[in-house]
Formats: C-alpha cells, sequence, structure tokens
C-alpha cells in the first residue's frame, strides 16, 4: 500500500469550539507535507489525532506507520539523562539493548554535529544543541513517519537556519514520510512534495507547485517575502503528480464508505 495516512471525515471540538470540520486527508509514502494555516485553526490538533494522543469526535483515523517520531517545538529531553541516553531511550524501550542502543545514538549524535557531547546533559547544552538532540532521538528509530511540530520556532534566526538545513541533510540520507507544521512557508519550500493550509474556518485544502502562490497569498505573505517565497517555489522544482501520488483532499460530508 502506498499510503501512509488516511483521514476520513475527521472533526474534533474542544468545548463546543470547533478546531477540525470534516476533515479527508491521504498522504503517500516519502510525500513531505507542509502544513500551514493561523494560529487555532487545528494544525496540531491534527498532528495529535494522527499521533494517536487525541481521539476525533467524528471520522476515522488510518496510519499504516509503525515507527513515527514527532520533534516538537520544545526538545522535551529528560534533564536526568545525557545526550546519549536520551537518544537511546525510544530504541531501548523498542526492545534493543542498552549496548546497541547507545552505539547507535552517538552514530546519530555525529550526523547531528554534536560528537563530543555525548555526555552533556541537556542543562548543559544551548536550545540549539538541545534541539538537535530531538532530531538525534527522532531520526535514530527510522521512522516512516516524522511529524515536525513548528521545530524551529524557539530557535533564534542562526540557528532556525542551521536545524533547517540539518533536517534536509539527514531527510536526503533517510527518505521517509514527513508531515512539517509551521508558520513559516519559506522555511521548508524547497523540501515540501505538496503544501497544505487550514483556514480559519478549520477546513483542510492542498496545493501543488502550481497553486502554491494561493497558499502563500492565504499566509499573507506580500512584497519582498512573496517574492522570496515565490523563487523559492521555481528554484526548487516540487515533485510532480507522475513522480508521487498526489494527497486527496476532500471537503465532503458523508458516512464512512
Amino acid at each position: 500500500m502506498n499510503i501512509a495516512v488516511r483521514l476520513k471525515s475527521v472533526t474534533k471540538s474542544f468545548n463546543g469550539v470547533k478546531v477540525l470540520d470534516n476533515i479527508d486527508l491521504e498522504v503517500c509514502r516519502n510525500d513531505y507535507l507542509l502544513l500551514l494555516g493561523p494560529n487555532g485553526a487545528g494544525k496540531t490538533t491534527l498532528l495529535k489525532i494522527i499521533m494517536n494522543v487525541l481521539k476525533p469526535d467524528k471520522g476515522t483515523v488510518e496510519v499504516y506507520c509503525k515507527r513515527i517520531s514527532c520533534v516538537f517545538q520544545e526538545p522535551r529531553l529528560l534533564p536526568w539523562k545525557t545526550a546519549l541516553d536520551n537518544v537511546a531511550l525510544p530504541l531501548i524501550a523498542r526492545g534493543m539493548s542498552k549496548g546497541k542502543a547507545r552505539k547507535i545514538a552517538g552514530e546519530w549524535l555525529h550526523k547531528v554535529g554534536l560528537q563530543g557531547y555525548e555526555n552533556y546533559y541537556p542543562r548543559q547544552l544551548s536550545s540549539g544543541q538541545q534541539q538537535r538532540v530531538a532530531i538525534a532521538r527522532a531520526f535514530a528509530i527510522e521512522p516512516d513517519l516524522l511529524l515536525l511540530d513548528e521545530p524551529t520556532s524557539n530557535l533564534d534566526p542562526e540557528n532556525k537556519r542551521y536545524v533547517m538545513k540539518l533536517i534536509k541533510k539527514l531527510l536526503n540520507e533517510f527518505k521517509t514520510t514527513v508531515i512539517h507544521v509551521t508558520h513559516d512557508p519559506l522555511e521548508a519550500l524547497n523540501l515540501a512534495t505538496r503544501i497544505a493550509y487550514i483556514s480559519y474556518d478549520h477546513k483542510l485544502q492542498v496545493y501543488d507547485r502550481s497553486e502554491a502562490g494561493k497558499v502563500l497569498r492565504s499566509c499573507g505573505l506580500t512584497g519582498v517575502s512573496y517574492m522570496k517565497a515565490i523563487d523559492q517555489l521555481e528554484a526548487h522544482r516540487f515533485i510532480t503528480a507522475s513522480e508521487s501520488p498526489p494527497l486527496i483532499i476532500k471537503n465532503i460530508h458523508e458516512g464512512k464508505s
């Protein structure tokens, strides 16, 4: 099966306030879906539903992936464990021996430029270094679905650029399906195969390369920033439908088929 994630008629409300409205979505394997939208539109809620942290009020969620990793806005490292042991933890939790897990963790710390920092505790690392440990931890299990929930939002501009270049480098070495939530469409345009936009009315629409300008305008990009985004779109070709099956987005109100 080429489908990694499928949502059918997914709706979610909190205290009577609708956050997601009848969302249908299919994400194909090895797609990189860039998920944009205003604050409160439901982007993170959608990720949590895919992760099975939240249950939808209505609809079905099918995730055809066994190894799911997430990089959050903050690193979420265990403060009493070293960088090496933080990266090794999910491997050990999956039944790997401690010695092998620590070996693999060391290799991934090397990949993110943190060789020599294996025995440092989170408090001894900068915010950018902590986030790199979190990225190493996410990739260490070789995920078949990687969820990025604004992974650079708490970083300064220099570290933000470094982290995105690092993620791009790792994805060039290790192909996987990615759903990336961000407020900054410029940071990952050169990675995305599709762009999805959740509007204020909590509905979802997907755009391919030829329609990407619409979603950039929806995000309020104008002037220099808009032209910079368009330049990125032109400089980095989006995967065409012939190379990767398109995401299927339907705003329909019907029961489970």
